[in-house]
């Protein structure tokens, strides 16, 4: 889907899949960024796992400066305008061990 696409997408069907835009060593690099999260009143682990962040813009400057990229500008631009910018980010890997309700929003 071209990003022009994406706020049709998000009009139609409230949602839009995007483009793949990062390479996997930049995904490597995120996951690493989450896999040195320590366990605090933001961040939860079970079985060794992290299985959910809040605050992860404030957690990891690495996060923060991805979610401030150009890529992911372009994307979330197309769809919100040019003065949208990151305020929130959840990081949360819903699993068998660590499952919870989440309800609408």
């Amino acid at each position: 889907m071209m990003l022009e696409n994406l706020l049709e997408a998000v009009d139609r069907f409230g949602c839009a899949a995007t483009p793949r835009i990062f390479a996997d060593e930049q995904i490597e690099t995120l996951l690493d960024c989450l896999s040195k999260i320590e366990v605090s009143d933001s961040a939860g682990r079970k079985n060794n796992s992290l299985y959910g962040v809040r605050n992860l813009l404030n957690l990891s400057p690495k996060i923060r400066e991805f979610s401030e990229s150009r890529k992911i500008k372009d994307v979330v631009e197309s769809v919100l305008g040019e003065n949208a910018q990151p305020v929130r980010a959840i990081f949360f890997d819903k699993t068998p061990e660590a499952n919870w309700k989440v309800p609408w929003h």
